[in-house]
């Protein structure tokens, strides 16, 4: 018996060695050569082995390749698609008894693989396997129980320094995974696997540790639990509930992401972004995602963002789909630099005065209507504006529509001017208006209606009371009003500097237009009344010109890419009712009574002054605008014991006038006239806005003169001066030029026997010359009382 033993152990001793033996006895180039006929035959790519496969029993029986390589597609430039250093495979000893092959462990150690997308069918990881032969008569009519199986089962595959390069034409992009050191495990199809390692893409290392409670319920579209966690410099995210893989696969469970460096997030996902997304600090967000990926809703999220100049908190729910999400929630907003923050961002500001954006505050609840959300304004601040009301956004669509009702107690816009612009109280210099580009293209980015009230608008030298904003944009055109309208019993308080609508009201029609080719237009309808007169002329050209309660109706065009363009382009009418005012820095009453002064000087009394003024009942202006330019067709001014007549016109764009005045003194309030032939002296008002300049209007007077005063004249100088003399002293005395071409020989002999009288009376020193007498003449006639 003790025999027997011995002999029996003996046995199980050999029969050991022999299948220890076994894998030495078969020569390593056979294994060699199988391994690159069955990978060839899987890949159909050639697959190069540089050494013989060394055989290991112990602690597994397996085999270790170096330096293997599979050729790249062709038509592709790599060298090759992977490669690996050291390739070591493990398998079971128990299987192997019943003629299967499982593998123990899979170790790949300093491998590379180059994934190259050409275009968006090319690239180089589709493999076509090569074709099987057709099985011989003898294999097909083996039993099936004779076959030897393979396990495809790895219960543990090991990467360690492997390298990943993805590069993709089509987008540009490049990705580098290198190193990539993981540890995957699987211990069957229907056990739980899991991965855990860490992969440098492009230089930032992600730590990744993630498990799944069964690869077959994840294929076959069952639900499966799921977590995973990736910890990186860039963020932090992790994940724990359950995945389904399917056409749109879905997700249910909790998540946690946070990022200190949006920015460089960005940069590595190669998202260009215009801003510094640094600026916005650390950004943290948390909740439970339920649903498919085209259609996520994600619950009970806390978000929050922390800045040195900005923080921001979000409670409540998104749900993702179409284009964009609908929002429900509480969303709290404070900055104490809002400036500051915005240039960290580089967002490009304006000039504008030092305590502007000073500080910004918001409270708004989101809420879901129909679809679209709400955004109710609890507090919306910034600087000293208050903005309260609502707005619904539907975003949902290419387009977004905006539905907004807003209410604005004060906007005081001067703390967002440049300080020039804010002290500026005269007209622009001429050819100064701007040529900078007016890009409206915005109007294009959304639609809506907006109903905007503002309680008072100013920029701190102008200011309008209850202004009413109304209107629609569509498809970049803004049609809709902006009106200023007085609450019942009128306004309270105080008149400001400029205040022109203040005892009255405005009521204008606008559509402002963005063009498909970058131009903009504005078509502008307004009527209003009670309008104060010198703050409506001040308003737009800076100088004390005119006062008195205004009426005014316009109807205005203007097309262009600046302001520049707008005035050049202007086109219209205009008509002006004035009542009880005064035009600045001319008396014209004055100016008839010192006819006889001016006769005598040649120079303008003191009627034009910056002090002078010309009070009038009532003043009508009406005319045309064409190109930029105002003409005037009528002017009609009624005043105490005089009126006026005007033509002429104004260059809005050169800021020039070119403007003729007609006085007429009248004796009393409804009397006759008075003066040179019913008229004073004709004044024109020419020059720029800023330093205009009155003068003689001498071309008026010399028609004036060839007409109805040279007919008075002559009956009278006949008498005094002789026949012949008349005509040149008239126009001598009036400093009035005239070219005459057609003299009389008979008026040539008169003016030979005026010479001679002349001669003979020289030495008369108190006889009066003809020069004389006709100035006494033109002064007898002009102070002459009518009959």
């Amino acid at each position: 018996m003790k025999k027997f033993l011995f002999g029996l152990l003996a046995t199980f001793v050999v029969v050991i060695g022999v299948v220890a033996a076994a894998p030495f006895l078969i020569p390593a180039s056979t294994y060699g050569r199988v391994a690159e006929e069955q990978l060839e035959a899987m890949l159909g790519r050639d697959v190069t082995l540089a050494s013989d496969p060394s055989i290991t029993i112990f602690p597994q029986l397996g085999a270790t390749i170096e330096n293997v390589e599979i050729a790249n597609a062709e038509g592709f430039d790599d060298p090759y698609f992977a490669r690996a250093n050291s390739l070591s495979v493990a398998v079971k000893w128990l299987p192997l008894f019943s003629r299967r092959v499982e593998i123990a462990s899979l170790r790949f150690d300093g491998g590379e693989i180059l994934l190259h997308q050409r275009t968006a069918t090319s690239n180089n990881w589709t493999f076509t396997p090569a074709e099987s032969p057709e099985p011989t008569e003898e294999e097909s009519d083996a039993p099936a129980e004779t076959a030897q199986s393979f396990d495809a089962i790895i219960p543990r595959a090991e990467f360690t320094n492997m390298r990943v390069q993805y590069v993709d034409e089509v987008s540009g992009t490049t990705y580098d995974a290198n190193p990539i050191n993981l540890i995957a495990r699987l211990d069957g199809l229907d056990a739980p696997a899991s991965i855990d390692g860490d992969i440098t893409i492009n230089y930032e290392r992600f730590d990744i540790s993630a498990s799944l409670s069964s690869v077959n319920a994840l294929t076959s579209g069952a639900p499966t639990d799921l977590k995973a966690n990736v910890s990186s410099q860039l963020l932090d995210l992790s994940f724990e509930g359950n995945a389904v893989l399917d056409a749109d696969p879905s997700v249910n469970g909790q998540f946690e992401f946070s990022s200190n460096d949006l920015q460089a997030l960005t940069n590595f996902a190669n998202i260009q972004v215009d801003q510094n997304l640094t600026a916005l600090g650390r950004i943290h967000a948390s909740g439970r995602v339920v649903g498919p990926v085209s259609a996520l809703q994600i619950s009970s999220l806390s978000a929050s963002q922390n800045a040195s100049n900005l923080e921001t908190e979000f409670s409540g729910d998104i749900t993702l789909g179409g284009n964009m999400p609908v929002v429900t929630g509480q969303i709290s907003s404070r900055s104490s630099d809002p400036k500051r923050f915005l240039k960290a961002m580089e967002i490009d500001l304006p000039p504008m005065q030092a305590g502007a954006l000073d500080h910004f505050a918001a409270d708004i609840t989101l809420l879901n209507e129909n679809g679209s959300t709400r955004a109710n304004i609890d507090t919306l601040q910034l600087d000293d504006i208050d903005v309260s009301g609502t707005i619904l956004a539907n975003l949902r669509g290419n387009v977004p529509v905006i539905n907004a009702t807003l209410a604005i107690p004060t906007l005081d816009i001067s703390p967002y001017l440049s300080e020039s612009r804010v002290s500026e109280n005269e007209a622009p210099a001429e050819g100064g208006w701007s040529e900078d580009p007016i890009d409206l293209s915005f109007l294009h980015t959304l639609n809506g209606s907006f109903d905007i009230s503002i309680g008072e608008l100013t920029d701190s030298r102008a200011r309008i009371l209850d202004v009413v904003v109304d209107g629609e944009l569509s498809n970049g055109r803004f049609t809709g009003s902006l009106d200023s309208i007085p609450p019942e019993g009128g306004r309270s308080g105080r008149p400001g500097n400029i205040d022109p609508f203040y005892s009255g009201r405005l009521d204008t029609d606008l559509v402002l237009a963005s063009r498909a080719d970058g131009s903009n237009a504005l078509n502008v309808k307004a009527s209003g009344s009670g309008i104060t007169a010198a703050a409506l002329v001040r308003f737009f050209t800076g100088q004390e010109v005119l006062q008195g309660v205004a009426s005014i109706d316009a109807d205005i065009q203007m097309t262009g890419r600046s302001v520049a363009d707008f005035i050049r382009s202007m086109d219209g009418t205009y008509r002006a009712d004035v009542a009880d005012g005064a035009i600045l820095g001319i008396n014209l009453p004055q100016l008839l009574r010192s006819a006889q002064t001016f006769l005598e000087t040649r120079t303008l009394p003191d009627a034009l002054s910056p002090e002078a003024e010309t009070d009038f009942s009532s003043l009508l202006l009406e005319g045309r605008i064409r190109e930029g330019v105002a003409e005037i067709s009528t002017m009609n001014l009624v005043a105490p014991f005089l009126r006026a007549t005007a033509e002429g016109e104004i260059d809005l764009y050169n800021q020039t006038l070119d403007i003729h005045f007609y006085p007429r003194a009248l004796t009393s309030a409804t009397g006759a006239d008075n003066g040179f032939e019913g008229y004073g002296i004709p004044l024109a008002i020419t020059g720029g806005w800023a330093s205009p300049r009155g003068s003689l209007d001498t071309e008026f007077i010399a028609d004036l003169a060839a007409g109805a005063v040279r007919s008075r004249l002559e009956d009278e100088a006949r008498s005094r001066l002789g026949d012949d003399a008349v005509s040149g002293l008239i126009g001598d005395a009036l400093g009035i030029n005239r070219n005459r071409t057609d003299e009389s020989s008979e008026n040539q002999t008169s003016e030979d026997a005026a010479t001679e009288t002349e001669s003979e009376t020289t030495n008369a020193e108190e006889a009066p010359t003809p020069e004389d007498a006709a100035r006494n003449l033109l002064r007898d006639i002009i102070n002459r009382p009518r009959e």
